[in-house]
């Protein structure tokens, strides 16, 4: 159970950010959008530095 709790995690973290990804490379005029971008990176870090934490503990 353990093990598969830590794939989960890698697997919901690439998904994340491919998604992310995609969404930047359909729309690179979303960049310009600073709410958008702030709103994104906060997410983003907040997101891997808790899986990340979760991964190691």
């Amino acid at each position: 159970m353990f093990k598969s709790d830590k794939v989960n995690r890698i697997i919901s973290l690439i998904v994340y950010w491919g998604i992310v990804i995609f969404v930047v490379v359909q729309n690179p005029d979303i960049l310009t959008n600073t709410l958008f971008c702030i709103i994104t990176l906060v997410l983003s870090i907040t997101f891997t530095v808790t899986q990340l934490v979760k991964l190691t503990s």
